[in-house]
């Protein structure tokens, strides 16, 4: 019988929660995380839920501005040169929380260092953009190489291997965030601590900070544009439950429910259709498959395993605004013509998986379990256990889930130490050539597919060098197609963030691909 049809949707009492008296004197958010943040190190914290602090706590050369697209934040101006390779950026006049100076030397110092193999960072790759940044990681030239130099303390200059249009957009990822030299220098655990020794540049500084229970983060004031940040303080809870943290939000002990800070459980969605605000993003919902475990080498077996697969059966499953999707590039930015493959066909997927046994010396009967490695959350774990009916129904073979708790996973799928693992990809910046940079290094550290392809570098690499847009989305297009014939990544269903908020908040922004800015949160005046 089919997973999906035996869900039984738990009744849930919907409701608009009223104003608390904390709310009318104005004490602040209260936001809740799903997870312990992987780390509050910007060049360590690429994970969802450390990028909704990170964003709070640091300031770029960019951040996301009221209309949702970037716009200068640590810098004041910033110019660019003739090839589109070289940007100059100078810095407004800004503080610590220290009060300390913010300088260039700071941004060199901070992104120099995401560059040390020794920091163990799984989120260098965005790096990598920067003029011999990629050969300073693997020790293949000096970090001094690298296209970085702080002209002055005011003035930073940044040399790419290539032409970048969303190079800007780009900058406002926490990622990139400066670092105090001074402050970090001989104490290796400042990214456990908090203020004053945590040292902050953005909207707030982290006040307290107990592990697995709870942040709190008060406006910064000595932040340069303290008029910006509406809330006069953000506190986040760790409830790893989405169920008792819906409970929170009915009760008013959280202004804030579902996207970013935590996923919504499927019989939620279900009953609070009417109350979801819900947002298309461009983010994808994949599976990735390790294509150097013998049973997987074959991109047979992983087309059988993509036809396997009902997407609109999932979609209608979860009802929360996703898409089928039928690329690694979110509905938006797809260039394809033509589906690449048979979405949900049962009969194609057994005549390819018994051509790809065929090919890889397996039969049916001898053909490994599958394992599926998930994050060991409600949510995921009901539709990786969609997707095991699916296959095992489709294929005839056993389909085992491993599910892993966030940190774990965290290490493990970056590594490749999986058969297959579920995971959501959020686009950084509103372009197609993100996405497509993710499968272009094997030593992408949150690449977990080892798959390497030479062409498809090739035509990375020539739409890279492109500055005419036409040429650029040809081999865009290209490497695409090569991707979707080789399936490293099986694409499931396009993202949409699902929230509610309680009634007295107003003014987020959220980007095109799902970038949300909470210091633009303020709270009406409560009656």
């Amino acid at each position: 019988m089919n997973l999906l049809r035996l869900i039984v949707l738990i009744a849930v009492i919907a409701f608009s929660p009223s104003c608390t008296t904390a709310q009318k004197a104005n004490k602040g958010l209260r936001l809740y995380l799903q997870a312990e943040p992987f780390s509050l190190d910007p060049r360590m914290g690429g994970d969802r839920r450390a990028q909704v602090l990170l964003r709070e706590l640091f300031e770029g050369l960019t951040r996301i501005g009221k209309d949702g697209t970037p716009e200068l934040a640590m810098a004041d101006e910033a110019s660019i040169s003739d090839d589109k390779k070289t940007y100059t950026f100078h810095l407004r006049n800004a503080l610590w929380s220290n009060g300390c100076e913010v300088t260039a030397h700071d941004f060199v110092f901070a992104w120099k260092g995401a560059l040390d193999s020794a920091l163990g960072s799984s989120f260098c790759h965005p790096f990598f953009i920067i003029k011999n940044a990629k050969k300073a990681y693997a020790n293949d030239c000096s970090i001094d190489d690298v296209g970085l130099r702080a002209i002055n303390a005011k003035t930073l200059e940044v040399t790419l291997e290539h032409p970048a249009p969303y190079f800007l957009e780009l900058m406002a990822n926490p990622l990139f965030s400066p670092l105090c030299q001074s402050a970090i220098e001989g104490n290796s655990n400042w990214a456990s601590s908090v203020h004053p020794s945590f040292v902050t540049n953005g909207p707030f500084i982290l006040k307290e900070h107990a592990v697995k229970s709870h942040f709190l983060l008060e406006r910064n004031l000595l932040y340069w544009n303290n008029d910006r940040a509406r809330s006069p303080s953000l506190s986040f809870v760790i409830i790893e439950d989405p169920t008792t943290a819906y409970s929170m939000f009915q009760k008013g002990e959280v202004d804030w429910y579902g996207d970013p800070c935590g996923l919504i459980p499927l019989e939620t969605i279900a009953e609070c259709q009417t109350s979801l605000i819900k947002k298309k993003i461009g983010g994808l919902y994949w599976l990735v498959m390790s294509t150097k475990k013998p049973h997987l080498a074959s991109s047979t077996i992983r087309r059988a395993i993509a036809c396997a697969i009902n997407r609109k059966e999932l979609v209608q499953f979860i009802n929360g605004g996703e898409e089928p999707a039928l690329s690694i590039l979110s509905p938006f930015m797809t260039m394809l013509d033509e589906p690449p493959f048979d979405d949900g066909n049962a009969k194609e997927a057994q005549r390819l998986f018994a051509e790809g046994c065929a090919e890889l010396g397996y039969t049916s009967e001898t053909y490994p379990h599958l394992a599926i490695t998930h994050w060991a959350e409600p949510v995921s774990k009901v539709i990786a256990s969609a997707i095991q009916q699916q296959i095992e129904h489709a294929l005839g073979i056993t389909v085992d889930l491993v599910p892993l708790d966030w940190a774990t996973y965290m290490k493990k799928i970056p590594a490749g130490d999986m058969d297959v693992a579920t995971g959501a990809r959020y686009s950084w910046v509103d372009d197609p050539m993100f996405t497509l940079d993710y499968l272009k290094f094997t030593m992408n550290g949150m690449n977990g597919t080892r798959w390497h392809n030479e062409e498809y570098i090739h035509q990375v690499y020539e739409a890279e060098g492109s500055t005419d847009l036409l040429n650029r989305k040809k081999h865009m297009r290209k490497a695409e197609q090569i991707a979707m014939q080789e399936l490293p990544l099986i694409p499931l269903y396009s993202i949409a963030y699902k929230y509610m908020k309680a009634p007295h908040l107003k003014g987020e922004v959220i980007s095109p691909v799902g970038t949300i800015e909470l210091k633009w949160l303020e709270q009406e005046e409560c009656n």
